[in-house]
């Protein structure tokens, strides 16, 4: 897997580099808290060129998405972007992403780092007659804007997004061709896809603008706070889809795909039996490396498999924890490792 394109063409000083998934990502570019305060005064920008990009097209491209996806395509509206996850016939998660319906005929899917070769095999595994081409564009990437509201900056349409997943085709920083978007969860990011070799002649004109790189710690906490899992990270392929706590993945009522009568029981019937819940942590030492268990009264409640700290006080943080049903709605703080101590978030 290549590194980012940062990295690879040594277009910052970077402070710390770090792996993920087999790729190098810059970690921190000035520090943690100094990357935080960048990203505010006045706009920052992050690499995702370590992310995968995959096309699909053919006439039965629509079809097959439908019945092997969570996305229900039938009612994909052409121009818009959703979440897509594939499944098994348990309902383990095997990739989760983004979806963009191009045409009736053709879409843009595109995950985290590692994600998109194990969707692309699992595409592919079961693709018999179907009439589709699938391919992975590995000149095609992606970047993402943090642009905090009411901070004055100016990047030609890009302060004029207002509704999420809904692409817009633009020439940004002079005549640089791209196509943006907002994000549902988090309001100050907007996605930006574009040719590979458009990504270091765009990121040098938005840092003449006075924008800055931020690293990929920064990108990682504000996901965490936004309650956003990853596959391989916070879900793995031993848990329930649904136990990751992120029903936007999954569309109802659309008909049969790999793992929706699994999905549907316990939509109809029931509840999981633990749920990917955000916490807010505070510890007047450093925090303890994840996963460890909580506790309620000398009682194991759940388990926090991921946590990030706050930029603007590294002695609380965000998490996410799988806590056992019983103990979804309680209102006592949970005891973790160390003085660690942690209560769900709203």
């Amino acid at each position: 897997m290549p590194n980012c394109l940062s990295l690879e063409k040594k277009l910052f000083p970077i402070r710390q580099v770090r792996s993920e998934h087999g790729a190098l990502v810059p970690w921190e570019v000035r520090g943690y808290f100094e990357d935080y305060e960048a990203a505010k005064n006045p706009f920052g920008f992050f690499d995702l060129s370590h992310w995968e990009m995959l096309s699909m097209k053919g006439k039965d491209a629509a079809d097959y998405l439908q019945r092997m996806s969570t996305a229900d395509i039938k009612k994909f509206a052409t121009g818009t972007v959703t979440y897509i996850a594939f499944l098994t016939g348990r309902a383990n998660p095997v990739a989760f992403g983004y979806v963009w319906r191009q045409t009736a005929e053709a879409f843009l899917l595109w995950f985290p780092a590692g994600q998109g070769t194990i969707a692309f095999e699992h595409i592919e595994k079961f693709h018999f007659a179907e009439s589709f081409e699938l391919v992975p564009l590995p000149n095609q990437t992606l970047t993402a804007l943090w642009i905090p509201p009411g901070n004055g900056v100016e990047i030609t349409a890009l302060n004029s997004v207002s509704e999420p997943f809904k692409p817009v085709s633009a020439e940004i920083a002079g005549d640089i061709p791209v196509v943006y978007f907002k994000d549902d969860l988090r309001p100050e990011l907007v996605w930006v896809t574009l040719e590979k070799e458009q990504l270091a002649p765009l990121w040098e004109a938005l840092n003449g603008q006075g924008g800055h790189l931020l690293g990929h710690r920064l990108f990682e906490h504000f996901r965490l706070r936004a309650g956003l899992p990853e596959v391989g990270k916070e879900i793995s392929e031993k848990e329930i889809f649904l136990e990751g706590n992120f029903e936007k993945g999954v569309a109802r009522n659309k008909g049969c795909y790999p793992g929706q009568e699994v999905i549907e029981r316990i939509f109809t019937y029931g509840q999981v039996n633990k749920k990917l819940l955000p916490l807010t942590l505070s510890s007047a030492a450093p925090f303890p490396a994840a996963p460890y268990s909580l506790q309620l009264q000398d009682k194991t409640v759940g388990n926090l498999v991921a946590f990030s700290e706050n930029p603007e006080s590294l002695s609380t943080a965000v998490g996410l924890a799988y806590i056992g049903k019983a103990h979804w709605e309680d209102k006592a703080p949970f005891a973790g490792p160390q003085g660690v101590v942690g209560s769900l978030r709203d």
